[in-house]
């Protein structure tokens, strides 16, 4: 493949935006999962409120496969920056349309087009379906990010 690891998803993703999660519902768990990038100043609480506002009204277009959800909005000025962090609930998040997610990815994004290595690298991970079940059964962040390290070293 190619050696993306100081551009895409392995320069941001640390075992302290990884998440388990027992949300009681979707938009509980879009705040969860942001949570640490909106601690080290990646996005804003008005960036999550777009995100939220997105997928209420395009519905279920934020599922890139079965049972994992990709959710971002446009950049806001210079008041986000790009960064990733992943939720995973073994039990599933219930969506828009009824659709349940299992994997959430938060994918803060600048006005540049620099975000597109983190989605190559999605794509890599997330083409494969079996890659999903393999990232719901993890149990540790460690593990989780190993994972990525993994998929992404071909």
């Amino acid at each position: 493949m190619y050696n993306n690891k100081n551009q895409g998803i392995l320069k941001f993703l640390s075992q302290d935006k990884v998440s388990f999660l027992n949300c009681k519902n979707w938009e509980e768990t879009i705040y969860e999962v942001s949570s640490p990038l909106l601690q080290c100043n990646s996005l804003t609480t008005k960036y999550i409120d777009c995100m939220i506002d997105e997928i209420k009204y395009y519905g279920p277009y934020n599922f890139i496969t079965d049972g994992v959800v990709l959710a971002h909005a446009k950049p806001i000025s210079n008041e986000t920056r790009i960064d990733i962090a992943v939720g995973i609930s073994e039990k599933g998040i219930l969506f828009c349309d009824k659709k349940k997610a299992y994997v959430i990815l938060v994918l803060s994004v600048d006005a540049t087009d620099n975000h597109l290595n983190i989605l190559r690298d999605i794509l890599i991970v997330f083409g494969v379906q079996t890659n999903v079940e393999q990232l719901i059964a993890l149990k540790t962040k460690k593990s989780v990010v190993s994972f990525f390290e993994e998929k992404l070293a071909t």
